[in-house]
């Protein structure tokens, strides 16, 4: 069975692993979960990170102190899609800065 999302965001992330720092931009998708984060390539999506729901980043939170292993910065969401409200509530909560914007997709 497939993960059915939608893309209703993207995020920069910075990784420092083994002394070297690298950003890049993951996209954040809705469907069948809170929320699926992917890194895009050319003609692929690979899983970054997925948020089941609510209680879900409650314990993520629990366990690691926060709701990403990795330096997060720039989250933009596009408001439009109800999913994306419910995940703004969400980042506001644990801290995160999102920039909301509206947009009609097709």
């Amino acid at each position: 069975m497939a993960i059915a999302f939608k893309k209703i965001g993207t995020m920069k992330v910075t990784q420092t692993r083994y002394g070297e720092t690298h950003t890049f931009d993951i996209g954040i998708c809705e469907g069948d979960f809170l929320a699926v984060f992917t890194y895009e390539t050319e003609d692929r999506y690979f899983p970054y990170d997925y948020f089941h729901d609510e209680k879900h980043c409650a314990e993520l939170v629990k366990q690691n102190g926060s709701l990403f292993g990795d330096k997060v910065s720039d989250i933009k969401l596009n408001l439009f899609y109800k999913s994306a409200r419910r995940l703004l509530e969400v980042l506001i909560e644990y801290g995160y800065d999102v920039n909301g914007y509206t947009k009609r997709e097709e």
